[in-house]
């Protein structure tokens, strides 16, 4: 993607939105443009943004420069990473800039195709870098720390850091070993999965394999099984546990290839697919859904991207 100059500002549109969360993830950028076709008059309506009571619109920030936004990112602090194909943005809790690195290539600090950010308790943080298949580590002010390949000739989808540091990576094409564990330094732990529609197996065939993954309180593994219309959970060791499945289509607790998923502090499950968000409980009961797809702050708030627009919008939960 070519870099783009954009003055839009991006707001903050205080609402009612999600309860308080910890897992902190991406989902594909898609816009409510997006919707596909096939979704008629006669289908189960999503929920639009307009529905909500917004109580605010005040500005947040700019995006001064920079690709259209892929991913997004916001760490326990508040602070928002914003990524494209090859740079990265960081700014506060209040849209300020501190710092930005990345140019595209093959170097250290380089990127050809990000895919992932995830941060971890130290705020280094780690970005899926898919065509030069690795994933590489920086500390919180963007100075390069390490990288290391995925062990197998493919790029990885997803990236995630559990509470002790281990880097678990979603490896997108491929024909087995789709989730790998790694500890902080780089080394491969042991890796898991194969083709198919089995339990533990991602892609029912196709090499498409698992897009997303993220980690719970238990330490357990959740990945997004899109080809599969479903959502695997695994325990710390990649055994697996259980598996969270719906009838396809567009409608309140169903699945549409399901891309990422987020797991909050109280527990609730949070499901992206093609154009919105799901809200579950802890035990899979459907709750909510909201036509966005972005990421969850600790406090609770919705931040989306719309590429096409070169946005990010901050859906905030009003105080009590």
């Amino acid at each position: 993607m070519k870099p783009f100059r954009c003055s839009n500002l991006v707001y903050i549109i205080t609402l009612l939105a999600l309860t308080s969360c910890q897992a902190l993830k991406t989902t594909l950028p898609l816009s409510p443009s997006d919707i596909p076709a096939t979704q008629t008059a006669t289908s189960t309506p999503l929920t639009p943004i307009a529905t909500m009571t917004a109580i605010s619109l005040v500005p947040i920030w700019t995006s001064e420069t920079g690709s259209n936004p892929n991913f997004l990112t916001v760490d326990q602090h508040g602070n928002v990473y914003l990524g494209d194909e090859s740079s990265i943005r960081k700014y506060d809790p209040n849209g300020k800039l501190v710092s930005q690195w990345g140019t595209p290539g093959k170097g250290e600090g380089q990127f050809d195709g990000m895919t992932g950010i995830a941060v971890d308790n130290q705020g280094n943080v780690y970005i899926a870098d898919f065509n030069n298949v690795r994933v590489q580590k920086f500390d919180s002010t963007g100075k390069f720390l390490s990288q290391w390949p995925t062990e197998l000739p493919i790029g990885p989808a997803g990236v995630a850091v559990d509470q002790q540091g281990n880097v678990y990576v979603a490896l997108h094409r491929t024909h087995d070993h789709y989730v790998q564990k790694f500890d902080s330094n780089g080394k491969l732990l042991f890796a898991w999965g194969s083709t198919g529609s089995e339990d533990g197996q991602f892609g029912a065939g196709s090499r498409t394999g698992p897009t997303d993954v993220t980690i719970d309180s238990q330490g357990n593994v959740w990945v997004a099984d899109p080809d599969n219309n479903r959502v695997q959970i695994f325990d710390p060791n990649g055994k697996f546990l259980e598996k969270w499945t719906r009838t396809e289509g567009y409608g309140p607790n169903q699945f549409s290839s399901p891309n990422s998923v987020v797991i909050d502090s109280q527990g609730n499950v949070y499901i992206g697919d093609c154009c919105r968000i799901q809200k579950f409980d802890s035990n899979g009961n459907f709750l909510v859904q909201w036509l966005v797809t972005g990421t969850v702050d600790n406090q609770g708030n919705i931040y989306s991207v719309d590429a096409g627009k070169h946005t990010i919008t901050k859906l905030q939960q009003p105080s009590p």
